[in-house]
């Protein structure tokens, strides 16, 4: 999300692996997430680079094998949802 000072806040969300500007007039936050709690529909895991140089972060996604840990969350006794959640990315 950004906001502009007394406006609403505006949904955003940055291309993977691809530039998203940071201005220099303001303060930001990006919250990455973390492997295995996505809430965006990718279940790939995430990370940020952020270049100051540049004054721009880069959101990159990395494939890692969800459909094994699922397996063994089902495997462990875990209510199945939690499995199926990484498979979905939600």
């Amino acid at each position: 999300y950004y906001a502009l000072p007394g406006r609403r806040p505006v949904h955003f969300r940055p291309l993977d692996n691809v530039g998203a500007p940071l201005s220099e007039l303001r303060r930001h936050l990006v919250i990455v997430g973390a492997v295995g709690q996505p809430r965006d529909g990718n279940p790939a895991a995430c990370f940020a680079l952020l270049d100051t140089e540049r004054r721009e972060v880069t959101m990159v996604r990395v494939p890692y094998d969800h459909e094994e840990t699922a397996r063994k969350i089902q495997a462990s006794g875990l209510p199945g949802w939690l499995g199926m959640r990484l498979k979905i990315g939600r």
